[in-house]
């Protein structure tokens, strides 16, 4: 190793956040990366029970809590990196005591100031700040990334536990259905007209529909406390009022599949990863050049303190090093294949990133159609069962149809309505996963005034 004084910095023009560096390698970044998406206009046919609960969960979940930490670890991260690149000062307060072979003492006192530069001629710390501007766009994104998702999955819970109350007024009225029947067959027992088998089955029907209604109470406490915990409060499954929602409500702009990759925030923070591995490729490599440093260095020292103010021991000295690695067993050769390495598998990493937007994109809007249909089917499937299960009981009233007739149209009425709800509520939860695919959850929905 060949040293001759080295330390400090040289100052740079700080990377712009529009920054397209990649280009040099024949990666061009994704289009309007930093152009704000268009706000919704409809922001107000938003429910304000809704935006309040957006807002309350903005500010209090603490996954979301645990990126805002992250992003301000980033910028951090970022103002360190910058101070790289300034002159680095120093005061240096020294006093020592020595005693030769003739046994004099020797005292001196020094205060000196001290400013180190590194001259950056292969741009190796520019490229370690621009490194860590790209980090920080990426941790940027990764938290615009998961605010959006916190907002489908509340959005999505909601609709989940709406889903979960319509299908517990269904299991009431289910038991309420049952209850009525069971009371027709004992008046039938009792004047002869029906069996004791009918009486059994009316009693059967009875206890599994209160099972059913006890068990349909347990998932809504849990799809409700899956609520509370997205919204930073605490589970106990009590809710007075769920607001009354649909995800037509929702705003959204019809996309093409190629806006996907300016619009998604973890296709940017994919990019911003990608763009942050170049740099410190750069880095890596620059690394095994030579680096220039200018030192300089003035004072004051006298052995004695008092004659510091007189100013008689002025010192100043001026030392500009170079240092070049010439021997580490092939560690830098090693930590730029490690970072070439690394470049490439975040290139892998944002293809794959985008092909699984499109592949969401696509699903969801495939099932948005199939939803659709299958929903228009149960439609007519519940008002057939329903008709036939009127026509069931006054049939047996009139004795021309058997209790286990009338039980079998009461059980399919139940499970036509039961799947009805179910298609309904999987078809809005889809256009949600759908908008957020599309990155189309933007901050124009709440309104923070």
């Amino acid at each position: 190793m060949l040293l001759i004084s080295l330390s400090g910095c040289s100052r740079w023009q700080q990377a712009d956040a529009d920054t397209t560096a990649l280009a040099d390698n024949g990666y061009q970044a994704p289009p309007n990366f930093h152009q704000p998406l268009p706000a919704a206009e409809t922001a107000d046919a938003l429910p304000q029970n809704l935006q309040a609960l957006l807002q309350e969960a903005e500010q209090a979940n603490h996954q979301l809590a645990q990126q805002r930490q992250l992003l301000q670890q980033a910028q951090a991260a970022l103002k360190i990196q910058n101070s790289d690149e300034w002159p680095q000062l120093e005061l240096l307060l020294q006093s020592s005591r020595s005693q030769r072979a003739d046994d004099a003492v020797q005292r001196e006192h020094s205060l000196a100031l001290s400013a180190s530069w590194e001259l950056d001629i292969w741009g190796r710390l520019n490229a370690a700040s621009q490194a860590a501007v790209a980090e920080y766009w990426q941790q940027q994104s990764e938290y615009e990334w998961q605010r959006q998702s916190l907002l489908a999955d509340v959005i999505t819970q909601l609709l989940s536990a709406s889903e979960a109350d319509a299908l517990l007024q269904q299991r009431r009225q289910q038991l309420q259905i049952a209850e009525y029947s069971q009371s027709i067959a004992e008046q039938a027992y009792r004047l002869g007209t029906g069996t004791a088998v009918d009486l059994h089955l009316a009693n059967s029907e009875v206890s599994t529909a209160r099972a059913l209604l006890v068990q349909q109470q347990s998932a809504y406490y849990q799809a409700v406390q899956a609520l509370q915990i997205l919204l930073g409060r605490y589970p106990d499954g009590q809710w007075q009022q769920l607001p009354d929602f649909s995800s037509d409500m929702l705003p959204w702009q019809p996309s093409v599949p190629a806006a996907v990759v300016a619009q998604r925030a973890d296709v940017r923070a994919a990019y911003y990863r990608l763009l942050a591995s170049d740099y410190q490729l750069a880095v890596a490599h620059r690394d095994r050049f030579p680096q220039f440093t200018l030192k300089l260095q003035g004072g004051v020292k006298h052995d004695e303190l008092s004659q510091w103010l007189k100013g008689d021991d002025l010192f100043w000295s001026f030392i500009g090093g170079i240092t070049q690695p010439l021997f580490n067993h092939g560690r830098l050769q090693q930590l730029e294949a490690q970072a070439l390495s690394a470049k490439q598998q975040q290139e892998l990493a944002y293809l794959q990133q985008v092909y699984n937007a499109f592949e969401q994109v696509e699903m969801h809007a495939e099932a948005l159609i199939a939803l659709a249909q299958q929903q228009l089917q149960y439609r007519q499937a519940e008002q057939q069962a329903e008709l036939a299960e009127t026509r069931a009981r006054e049939e047996y009233r009139k004795g021309l149809e058997t209790f286990t007739t009338l039980l079998d149209a009461q059980g399919r009425a139940v499970s036509a309505r039961i799947s009805r709800i179910g298609s309904e509520a999987e078809q809005q939860r889809n256009r949600v996963a759908l908008l957020l695919a599309l990155g189309q959850f933007n901050n124009g929905w709440i309104n923070h005034d």
